[in-house]
């Protein structure tokens, strides 16, 4: 992989660029908290890393918190674990994960880029309260994907379907009906007028992913 564009940092600690939110302090004692990994999330990504021909893409997670799930399913891809709470990126830290391949940095997700062109953004736990959902893709390459599934609302896959950059690919979603298995959807146009049309104050729909991939 070219070093060209990159920053001057020693990967999987503190990225160089933005740092502590204001409201952080740099010395304070943070609270002492572990990485995990979400079992569901792994059966996911597994599923889409093989439906959509994934083998080691660069990956961006913004509001990622404490959730190193993506790594155990793409241990040799560059991943950026993006998050204010300084807590929880210790602890990603302190998992035990390749530090060529882990890239930390401690701030808000909303407009970062990341030094190198990224073949994949995981959009979960990021806040919907602001509105800016293309914010969180800045880096993604052309022909790259964004994964979408918040448990609680529907607002960024309606974002990314609204943008006529993105295109829809399916809606992935655990049948416990098969064992587990994840079952992708690619009805996009049966899909597409679902998303559109859940509005209301409790998503329908929410809890489900979505994927998108960005055409231009």
């Amino acid at each position: 992989m070219s070093d060209q564009g990159k920053e001057d940092k020693t990967p999987g600690t503190w990225s160089s660029t933005p740092h502590e939110p204001e409201g952080i302090a740099k010395n304070t004692e943070v609270e002492q908290q572990q990485a995990g990994t979400n079992n569901d999330f792994i059966k996911e990504y597994e599923a889409l890393r093989v439906a959509l021909g994934l083998t080691t893409p660069i990956i961006s997670y913004p509001a990622c918190g404490d959730d190193i799930s993506l790594s155990r399913v793409f241990p040799q891809s560059d991943t950026y674990y993006i998050d204010p709470d300084i807590a929880a990126l210790e602890a990603i830290k302190a998992a035990g994960l390749q530090e060529e391949t882990t890239h930390l940095v401690a701030q808000s997700a909303y407009n970062y880029k990341s030094p190198q062109p990224v073949d994949l953004v995981v959009l979960r736990n990021a806040s919907t309260d602001n509105d800016d959902t293309v914010g969180l893709t800045r880096g993604l390459k052309k022909g790259g994907y964004v994964i979408e599934s918040h448990w609680g609302s529907t607002v960024r896959s309606r974002d990314l379907l609204a943008d006529p950059n993105f295109a829809l690919v399916g809606r992935f979603a655990l049948d416990k009906d098969m064992e587990g298995k994840v079952v992708l959807n690619t009805n996009t146009n049966e899909i597409a007028k679902k998303l559109a049309e859940d509005t209301g104050v409790i998503s329908q729909y929410a809890g489900r992913g979505y994927v998108f991939q960005k055409k231009s």
